[in-house]
């Protein structure tokens, strides 16, 4: 990346009033001390440990066969 865009980019973060966009350009940069998982409310942290365990146990469903079977629910054909 050439300088010149570096400099724009630059000029665009300062002048944004944005939160959000500081936010994703801090998680980019590592600019966080805090690890992702520990923003997370408890209710989804173990959701996604319930998930993780299911999937190293085999109870999980192949994508496409989820996805056929959600479309073939919810198709209004």
């Amino acid at each position: 990346m050439d300088i010149d865009t570096k400099y724009k980019l630059l000029e665009k973060l300062i002048q944004t009033r944005e939160d959000a966009v500081l936010d994703q350009v801090k998680a980019v940069l590592g600019g966080y001390d805090k690890d992702f998982w520990d923003t997370l409310d408890n209710e989804t942290q173990n959701s996604i440990l319930r998930g993780k365990d299911q999937s190293q146990k085999g109870q999980t469903r192949p994508h496409d066969e989820v996805m056929t079977a959600l479309k073939s629910r919810f198709s209004k054909e």
